[in-house]
C-alpha cells in the first residue's frame, strides 16, 4: 500500500517553508524525548489542517539502501560513511546482469570525503587524481604544500550498464562531488532531477569532550578537471520538477522513460 504525501504547515506553531532552511533547521537539534506539535494538510491548497503530537526518538540512519526494480539496481545514498565499502562492493557486484545502475542522491547531504573516494574507486580506474583539498584560510595562497590531492585506489568493479544519477536541491557536498566526477569520468552518465545545493566543502570534526563534537567546513574542494564547485549547483542533463517527493517505483519509471537501455 502506498501512503500519500502530506504537507506540513507548521511545527510547534512555526510556519514551515521547504525553500527556507531557517524555518525548519531546529529539527536538527531535536533530542530524544522532545515533544512536537505538527499541523499538516492532505493537499497543498487545502485549508483544512490536522494535528499530530509527536515525541522525538533516536533513529540510526542507514548510509545506503539497495533495491532492485525491473532489473535496475538502485542505490539510495543517504550519506558517504566510512565502514560501508564492503557493503557497496557487494551491492555493485549485483549490477553485472542488470539493465541500469541508478544512484539516488536526492536526500544526501554528503558525508566523509575519504569514503567518497573509496566509493569512486569501485567505479573508476585506480590512481586517478579526483579531488584537491585546500585549506580555506589558504585559498588564495595556493602553495603546493597546503594542498591534499586524493587519488582513486585499486578495486574497480567493471560496469557495462548505464549509470543514472538522481539529484535534487537537497543534494550537497560529497554527494555533489561524487555526481560531478562520475559524469566527467564515465561517458554516458546521465543526471536527472533538479539543480543541487552548490556546496563543495569538506568538513572536519573537533571533539568537545562530553559535549560531543563540532563539525566545521575547513577545506575547499577543487575538482581536478574543473576547479572549485563551491556555489555552483549541478545542472541536471534532464530537469524534473518534484523529483524529491518521488518514491522508488516512480524513480524507476522516470528512468525507464528517459534513459537509454545501453551505454553509447
Amino acid at each position: 500500500m502506498r501512503i500519500a504525501p502530506v504537507y506540513i504547515d507548521n511545527i510547534n506553531g512555526k510556519k514551515i517553508d521547504k525553500n527556507i532552511f531557517s524555518s525548519y533547521k531546529n529539527l536538527a537539534y531535536l533530542k530524544p524525548g522532545d515533544r512536537l506539535t505538527l499541523d499538516y494538510k492532505n493537499s497543498f491548497n487545502s485549508d483544512s489542517k490536522k494535528r499530530l503530537q509527536l515525541t522525538a526518538e533516536h533513529v540510526e540512519r542507514k548510509a545506503v539502501e539497495v533495491s532492485i526494480k525491473d532489473q535496475n539496481l538502485i542505490l539510495q545514498v543517504k550519506s558517504f560513511r566510512r565502514g560501508t565499502i564492503h557493503f557497496i562492493k557487494k551491492a555493485l557486484s549485483l549490477a553485472y546482469n542488470k539493465k541500469k545502475l541508478i544512484i539516488d542522491l536526492r536526500h544526501s547531504p554528503g558525508g566523509d570525503i575519504y569514503a567518497l573516494v573509496d566509493w569512486l574507486s569501485l567505479l573508476l580506474n585506480d590512481d586517478i587524481p579526483v579531488i584537491t583539498l585546500r585549506k580555506q584560510s589558504e585559498q588564495h595562497k595556493s602553495t603546493q604544500s597546503s594542498n591534499i590531492t586524493l587519488f582513486t585506489l585499486p578495486g574497480k568493479i567493471e560496469q557495462r550498464i548505464p549509470i543514472i544519477i538522481i539529484v535534487s536541491e537537497y543534494t550537497a557536498s560529497s554527494a555533489e562531488i561524487f555526481a560531478r566526477i562520475l559524469r566527467t569520468q564515465i561517458p554516458g552518465t546521465l543526471i536527472i532531477g533538479r539543480p543541487s545545493k552548490g556546496k563543495c566543502l569538506a568538513q572536519s570534526n573537533y571533539a568537545l569532550g562530553n559535549l560531543g563534537a563540532l563539525k566545521l567546513s575547513t577545506y575547499n574542494v577543487e575538482l581536478i578537471d574543473s576547479g572549485s564547485c563551491e556555489g555552483i549547483p549541478i545542472q541536471p542533463d534532464i530537469l524534473k520538477a518534484g523529483v524529491e517527493t518521488y518514491n522508488l517505483q516512480q524513480i524507476n519509471q522516470l528512468v525507464e522513460q528517459v534513459a537509454p537501455a545501453n551505454r553509447p
